[in-house]
């Protein structure tokens, strides 16, 4: 299938990949077939634990494409690190389809890694409307963050905090500041 997504004649539109025993070579090769052009509009990869940090990193670097038509990304619980972050957010930036991004349960990233992450929010181009970074272990810190990083996007509509029980109503006050503010989003 894999070669099919590089196919001119492909019109495969959805793939659901989540749970399976894609590894490093299987993300490397999704990668790929994403740089190089593909009519899939949402592709599932949650739940691949046998991709590591470092397939991460080769696939976001690969995947990196304006011409992307991927609007939807579910990478939940993942083994995604601070080390893949800054790739993710470059290449994500790169997809100025993308509607919809799902990052839930991933713990192995850290406040700073959050901050990073959050400049992707401060792109131009992006339009992301929806936003899931449920079970997280997120704190007050980077609620803080992404509050600050929100003054700058006018296009995310859905954003989804739940289960992160670090979240206290300093960072609550924060994030309700920046969503009630109609100037900041």
């Amino acid at each position: 299938f894999l070669r099919c997504l590089q196919s001119p004649s492909s019109t495969l539109e959805r793939l659901c990949l989540n749970g399976n025993g894609i590894n490093n070579e299987v993300a490397h090769e999704l990668g790929v077939g994403l740089a190089n052009g593909t009519t899939l509009k949402t592709l599932d990869i949650s739940s691949c634990p046998y991709v590591d940090s470092t397939g991460w990193q080769i696939f976001f670097m690969l995947m990196r494409n304006p011409g992307s038509v991927l609007e939807e990304l579910n990478l939940e619980s993942n083994i995604i690190d601070d080390g893949v972050v800054p790739g993710m957010v470059d290449a994500l930036a790169s997809i100025n389809m993308l509607k919809n991004l799902q990052l839930n349960s991933i713990s192995l990233i850290s406040p700073q890694g959050w901050r990073t992450f959050f400049s992707l929010l401060q792109r131009p181009n992006l339009s992301l409307t929806s936003l899931s970074l449920r079970s997280n272990r997120i704190g007050d810190a980077v609620v803080i963050a992404l509050a600050n990083a929100l003054t700058h996007n006018n296009t995310l509509e859905t954003l989804d905090l739940a289960y992160n029980a670090n979240i206290t109503t300093t960072g609550w006050m924060a994030i309700s500041d920046t969503l009630c503010n109609k100037s900041s989003i």
